[in-house]
């Protein structure tokens, strides 16, 4: 099934000044559009790649917010965990407006294709030119790993 996806509705600069402020450490909170986030960072191990967890990912119906969002932080640089942050947040919230109208499998790779837009947009706008060419690199080695 090809769909095309509108972005016309995301909020971008809402949503980057929501990221800017926010921080990657254990149990962060932020909001976004009426929506509360926490943040998890962590390590990835072996153990987690055998058993298929992903670097990066977020997960609805926390007990203390709307979505946790965990990252990886020896996997992705410091420089490159806020595009990631931005990636997941708006994934999390775009999903749950696609599962209105789609099956869950369509309204996540919609949200994710949305998603992947706007964290490129963002880390261009942040980054070096080296550091956006290493991190466009390293999102792609880790596309299918990515939440």
């Amino acid at each position: 099934m090809d769909i095309t996806v509108d972005c016309r509705g995301v909020d971008y600069e809402g949503l980057k000044v929501v990221i800017d402020k926010s921080r990657i450490r254990w149990e962060y909170q932020f909001e976004y559009l009426g929506r509360l986030f926490n943040v998890f960072p962590g390590k990835y191990t072996r153990t987690d790649r055998r058993a298929g967890e992903k670097p990066v990912f977020w997960m609805g119906n926390s007990s203390t917010a709307d979505y946790d969002i965990y990252i990886a932080t020896n996997v992705f640089k410091k420089e490159f965990r806020k595009p990631v942050l931005l990636h997941e947040t708006l994934e999390a919230f775009l999903q749950e407006d696609f599962c209105r109208k789609f099956d869950y499998r369509t309204a996540l790779t919609m949200a994710h294709e949305v998603a992947i837009q706007y964290d490129q947009r963002y880390a261009r706008e942040i980054l070096s030119d080296d550091l956006f060419g290493e991190y466009l690199q390293l999102r792609d080695r880790l596309t299918g790993l990515l939440g």
